[in-house]
């Protein structure tokens, strides 16, 4: 009899044997920004003991971690910009708080809309999930500011758009729900009760 589930194994196991040589690749070339390493690490930790662990998984995640010590690596923001502009957009501001939690906003000039998308790492706690949100309020803020963007916080708090999209026709909007979803952290917080 056929074991589909032995093959299922195996194919699972190639395929995450063949993204962590990819990702070793990246690192050999400077393109695996900390989002990624800690993505791929955390993977193969994640695996160990299992029947999804590649062979010699010890051995690629010590080529993996040779690999990042070994060259300069590109950021957060750098991966992000590149990764927006390859579908064709533009990233306007970005910050990564911790690798896994993040604040974006790009511009598609093909549809003339802005997204805007804020991210939080559901490993954390929610104490320092609302850490994280107050460290992106204070650089989307430093960011309006450097950029002399004109924004009216309090009209934003008022009149801000309930979307259940991501995509807007102007930065104010944008903006607009970005900073509701920040000051009413409910709204992206995971109830752990």
């Amino acid at each position: 009899m056929y074991n589909t589930n032995k093959t299922l194994q195996e194919q699972l196991r190639f395929a995450a044997e063949r993204e962590i040589l990819q990702a070793i690749d990246d690192a050999k070339q400077g393109q695996l920004s900390p989002y990624w390493q800690e993505y791929h690490l955390r993977e193969l930790t994640a695996a160990q003991n299992t029947p999804y662990y590649p062979d010699h998984g010890d051995a690629l995640e010590a080529q993996l971690r040779n690999a990042i010590a070994g060259h300069s690596q590109i950021s957060d923001a750098q991966q992000a910009k590149q990764d927006f502009a390859a579908i064709g957009s533009e990233l306007i501001f970005f910050c990564s708080t911790n690798h896994t939690s993040s604040i974006e906003i790009s511009y598609c000039p093909q549809t003339g809309l802005f997204t805007g998308d804020v991210c939080l790492d559901w490993d954390l706690t929610q104490e320092q999930q609302l850490q994280q949100i107050e460290k992106m309020k204070a650089a989307l803020t430093n960011w309006m500011d450097a950029s002399c963007t004109d924004f009216d916080f309090d009209h934003a708090e008022k009149t801000a758009p309930i979307a259940d999209t991501d995509a807007f026709t102007t930065l104010t909007d944008v903006l607009s729900h970005l900073y509701f979803q920040l000051n009413h952290p409910h709204s992206l917080l995971l109830d752990r009760n």
